[in-house]
This record gives C-alpha cells, structure tokens and sequence, in this order.
C-alpha cells in the first residue's frame, strides 16, 4: 500500500488502555482533594492509599507499582502502601505502567528496557537482525509492538520476538488477534493489497483483501472488527466483520459510524444520534442519545440526551435509566464502582446501580488512564549503525551523488524515511539549491545539493494573436539536465548525538579516507582528493559537516578544527573553495514554438 501512518502514536493513543479498563489490572488512580494541591492515590472503590505525596501526577497503580516524575522531571518507581516507596535507585526519561509483570522504561544512553517489579531488568530491546530496536508501545493483549528500522513487529511479555518486523504497522493486539500489513505490499496499490489477521502467538490467521473496505478499524472484539464501505451516492456506511474478512453485520445506512464494540453490541451513530445494535443487525436501543458509550460493566451504558443540557445517566440494554441523577463527567467501572463527577469540584464513586458509595474524601480531580508514557524510544546512539545508514560513496551518501540531475537527487531524496520535498518543478522555480531535513536513526541532519544556476526552467509557448504581435508565455517548468557542484550533510548536535559528535567525526574521516589521496588532515577534520571530486569532512563543535563536490582541495583551510570539543561553535564555509570547472550547464529555457 503505498501510504502508510507510521507507527506508534496513532495507533495506541486510546487503545493501550485496554488491559487498565478491563478492570484486572487497575487498583490506584491519581486524584487531588483540592484544587491546585498535590496528588494521592484511592482505590478503584474509593478507599484513600494516600493524599498530597507528589507535586507531579502519578500514574494509575498496576500490580502494585506505579510510577511518579521527581523534581528533575524523571521517572521514579514506586510501591503501593499508606506511605509511597521509591524501588531502586534508576531514574528513567520514560517509563509506562506494569501492564504485565514487567513495564518498559528508558535510561538516559541506553535502549528500551522492560524491568520487573524491583527495578531489576528482565530483557533489553537491542537489536533484531542487525537493526537497532527504535520504538515500542507497552503491552496490550500480552504484546508490545515494536519498530527496527522502517518496519514493525511484535514480543511477547517475556521479551521473545514472536512477530519479526516486516510489517508496515500492527494495529495492538485484542481478542487474541492483530491487524498489520506486509512490507511487501508496501508500493503495491491499496486495491492490490491484503490485511493480514495475526494471532497473538504470531501465526498468520487470514489476509483480507484491502478492496473490500474504504477503511478497517484497529482491533477485534468479541471476533468482530469494524469496517467501512461507501455507497454509490457517497454516504458513508459501516459493518463488522470476522477474522476471516466475512460479514457479520453488512454495512448499513443506518450505521454511518460505529463507535464501540463490546458484549457482542456495538455502538452506531445513525447521522444524528447514536443507538446500541447486537450482531445479528437488531437495534438494541434506538438511537436517541448525543452520547453514548460502555461503562465497561456488561449490558450497562453512559448516555446523554443533549450535549449541553443534560448530564451523564446510567442505563441499561433495555434502555432503563438506572442512576437517579445526573452528572458531569463519568468514567468507566473498574470493579464494582465507577467514579463520576457530581459537581463542577467534586468527584464520586457509584456502583452499577448509580448508588453513590461512601468515601473517606473529598475528590476535585481524578484520572483512571495514565499509564505513563505511550511510546518508547531508545535512547542508545549506535554509531556503527547511523554511519552504515549515511551510505558513504566515492561520489555522494544517501543515495545522491554528484552525476545526478536535480530530478534524480529530488526524487532520491523522496525515498529517504522522513523526507518532505516536493517532486514538481513548478515548487523549485528560481532555486539553485535542493535541501530538506531528515532524522537519521534518530540523529538530526540537513541533506542539501548545490547547483552554479537555477535547476529548473520554465517551458515557454509563442503566440502570435489576430492583430500580428507575437508574445511569449510560461506554459510549465522542467528540470535541467545539469549536476551540483556539491553534496553537503551536516549532523547536527542534537538529541542522541550530543556526546558523539568526535566518534562520528573519526568514522567519516576513516571513511573517507579510504576513497582517495588525503591532501589535509587533522583530529576533526580531513580534505581527500578522490578523481575529479574533493571530500571535506569537519567537526565545528555544534555540526559535524560531509561535503562531496568539486571543490578545490587546496583552498581549504581546515586549521580551526584542530582543538574543536562539543563546546566549540566554527562556522563552515568553502564557498570560496568550489570549482566549475566539470560542471555541467545546461540551456535556460524550453521554447515551444
């Protein structure tokens, strides 16, 4: 399919909380008594674990750990007790809730990490066939999706690969089944590409072909996924279907989206309002409510009649209303009670029959979702890796090089991950330059060419009207067919590369090196003659530059890189120093007569 989200933050932004709303896992939740005060923990039934401990929001409590951001603004793991206590002595840049028996979290300079419930770590996410492990989500259904160079794939919670990344994405797992897609659909057209349906084992289920639907939802329950067609006259209509890609509720005009899925129900909004269906296609409750959603406890619902008059009801699937007031706000059953908000400061807990529950408390504030952060990103800079990834050549790196034209290098460029430049010439129009920003395993670089002339020209048409004159005018734009006189990188020091900058700098010296007849050079720096071409490779303390061209080696000064450390800031410029001599030129204009 040849466009693709990447991972990770669309896909689990609300579907990570699966395993915390279904009720087996939650115990604490973070509240405040007043506002503008520190925040405690009560439990899922009310009970206070304590109050006013951390400036910062905790996270949620899950097998009896959680987790709370210090005053540096790191993570801290902490027990479960009438008094909080810190386990260990890590702090962590990012860190998510103990969803299973483990729960990620990431150090400063070193890769994902899952650790157990004393701070131990139980396994690392290093690499996988040779690529560095860069992302991963936390658990869900028992598998965290994770991301090695371009493609994803799936560990189990005891750390085992059970998914090798060679998918697209992967939608995270429930109902014991995944939706992903293959990389080798990935410059297929989407009408010639499949779902594939995984098991949470990692075995291939089904494939789905991909022109049966407009859109396909993320997750299965109860062995249905939501999908969407459209009808002749463009109205959007959605049903369900099963693991093997076949019907079990048929897309409806009635049913413009659905919502929820759950107990073998699911929530539809009919173009105004929304109503409950089972999956035989029988309305359940009509559609009669502004809002509406599961409370997480079966054959129960939150609903509201007016968006902006009324208040939350409990109802039931006869369409019963159960609580005998309203409220503001409402959150999921977890156990036996619910927390909702009876007033603008003041939160409760009711039970599935909307009777409030005695607490101990007041409650201004509380939050049952925060399991901490969502996505996890190594902090470990590879510098084998990202010198391997610049792809190094005798005459340019990232796939450009000098005997190229700038539609070659543009739509090179293209392919790159990340990348963002326009392919049409009608956008370059009076540039002598290509240049975008890229972030290269996780390192933020500026990948540019340079030309002696603008690259594109414009296509010109003459006309001569009914009186005789003869004009001319701009009918389009093509590229010329010329080179650059230089490719230029510069590595910026930023993110994980700070602490790296002279590590990186010698491996592009030794690289470089390699290709040709070194003419100067020193611990920063290094100016090589390969053929017709220079290579200029110089550390300034904020940059780390890679110039390949036509430049004159001997014009060069490269003595201010000699003492440069990471505190350093040398500016770089060898405008002076490039030659046109083998420089290609081409005409400036196109004229169609």
């Amino acid at each position: 399919m040849k466009k693709t989200t990447k991972l990770l933050v669309l896909l689990v932004t609300t579907l990570l909380f699966a395993s915390c709303n279904s009720g087996d896992g939650l115990q604490y939740m973070p509240f405040l008594d007043e506002e503008g005060g520190n925040w405690g923990m009560i439990g899922t039934d009310g009970d206070v674990l304590f109050t006013k401990e951390f400036k910062e929001m905790p996270t949620v409590a899950m097998n009896d750990r959680f987790f709370a951001k210090n005053g540096d603004g790191k993570w801290e793991l902490y027990a479960t007790g009438s008094k909080p206590t810190v386990v260990g002595k890590d702090m962590y840049e990012e860190a998510g809730a103990f969803i299973e028996d483990v729960a990620p979290v990431v150090m400063k300079g070193k890769p994902i990490q899952f650790i157990d419930k004393e701070g131990n770590v139980a396994f690392t996410l290093g690499k996988v066939n040779g690529k560095a492990i860069e992302e991963c989500t936390n658990f869900s259904d028992g598998v965290a999706i994770f991301k090695a160079g371009q493609y994803y794939g799936c560990i189990n919670s005891s750390g085992k690969i059970i998914v090798e990344p060679q998918y697209l994405f992967i939608n995270p797992a429930n109902d014991g089944k995944m939706l992903a897609v293959d990389k080798k659909y990935e410059n297929v057209d989407r009408n010639k590409g499949k779902y594939t349906v995984l098991s949470t084992s990692g075995k291939v289920i089904s494939e789905i072909p991909a022109k049966s639907f407009t859109d396909i939802g993320k997750q299965f329950v109860d062995g249905a996924l939501m999908v969407e067609d459209k009808s002749s006259d463009g109205t959007r209509r959605e049903g369900l279907i099963d693991e093997n890609g076949e019907y079990i509720v048929k897309p409806s005009s009635k049913i413009h989206n659905i919502e929820d899925i759950k107990d073998g129900m699911f929530i539809f909004y009919d173009g105004d309002r929304y109503g409950v269906m089972d999956f035989k296609g029988e309305v359940v409750i009509r559609a009669k409510y502004r809002t509406l959603h599961f409370a997480n406890k079966k054959g129960l619902f939150w609903a509201r009649e007016d968006r902006d008059k009324s208040g939350f009801v409990l109802i039931n699937d006869l369409d019963e209303t159960i609580s005998k007031e309203e409220f503001y706000n409402v959150q999921d059953f977890h156990g036996s009670y619910a927390a909702v908000q009876e007033s603008e400061n003041n939160w409760i807990f009711v039970n599935d029959k909307g009777e409030d529950q005695k607490i101990k408390t007041d409650i201004y504030h509380i939050i049952d979702d925060n399991t901490g952060d969502q996505i996890f990103h190594s902090q470990y800079f590879d510098t084998n890796s990202f010198i391997n990834k610049l792809d190094v050549q005798p005459n340019g790196f990232l796939g450009l090089n000098l005997t190229m034209n700038a539609q070659n290098i543009i739509n090179s460029i293209k392919k790159i991950e990340g990348a963002v430049i326009s392919t049409e010439p009608s956008d370059h129009t009076y540039e002598s330059y290509i240049e975008s920003d890229l972030t290269i395993n996780k390192a933020e670089v500026v990948i540019s060419t340079s030309f002696d002339e603008y690259f594109v020209s414009p296509i010109e048409s003459t006309t001569t009207d009914y009186y005789g004159y003869t004009y001319t005018e701009t009918t389009g734009y093509n590229y010329k067919n010329i080179n650059p006189n230089k490719i230029s990188l510069e590595i910026k020091r930023e993110g994980l590369i700070i602490g790296h900058m002279s590590e990186v700098t010698s491996k592009l010296i030794e690289k470089t090196k390699a290709f040709g007849k070194v003419v100067k050079e020193n611990k920063n720096a290094v100016v090589v003659q390969v053929g017709s071409y220079t290579y200029f490779v110089a550390n300034s303390g904020q940059s780390v530059y890679i110039i390949c061209g036509h430049l004159d080696a001997k014009n060069i000064d490269i003595s201010q890189y000699e003492d440069v450390t990471e505190d350093s800031d040398v500016s770089v410029d060898i405008e002076n120093a490039i030659d046109t001599t083998d420089i290609d030129i081409a005409a400036d204009t196109v004229v169609a007569q």
